[in-house]
């Protein structure tokens, strides 16, 4: 007999709950927001080319949803924007956005590490043919979202 199963791949997700402090935070946008909002220094490591998929945890949530209700038993489907976007990028998006808040970013650079993939980004093609799913929140209004207060994230330290 065999146990049936689904899987969902998901890429980096941030957004609302990541900076709850119940549990320890992960992932480049949700800890540099809380390190701007902190007035603490980010560390980029390696020269910040390195490519993640970055999704909204609302787009991961509809997606896991799609999966769950829809997906084929012993199938497994990426749930992710499909782009990847560089560090570089996405610091600079969250520098833009702390300066609208009349917050500043500190960045420093450091060697890169030997464990970090220099691409990351998943294709959601399997669960859009299944479902009709994308994602819906841009990195950018994401992030946006995030400083804006329109997250239900604590982001004290």
């Amino acid at each position: 007999r065999q146990l049936p199963f689904l899987v969902a791949r998901p890429s980096n997700p941030y957004g609302r709950s990541q900076g709850d402090r119940t549990q320890a935070m992960q992932g480049l946008i949700d800890v540099a927001i809380k390190k701007i909002k902190c007035g603490e220094e980010i560390v980029v490591y390696g020269d910040g080319n390195m490519e993640r998929d970055y999704i909204h945890i609302d787009d991961l949530t509809s997606g896991l949803m799609d999966v769950f209700h829809q997906g084929e038993l012993g199938e497994a489907y990426n749930i992710g924007t499909g782009r990847g976007t560089s560090i570089n990028t996405a610091i600079s998006i969250l520098s833009a956005c702390a300066h609208e808040h009349g917050l500043k970013a500190v960045i420093s650079h450091r060697a890169s590490r030997h464990a970090d993939v220099e691409t990351n980004a998943v294709s959601h093609q399997k669960l859009t043919k299944l479902s009709g799913w994308g994602p819906t929140i841009d990195l950018a209004n994401g992030i946006q979202r995030c400083f804006a207060g329109q997250e239900a994230t604590r982001w004290a330290a």
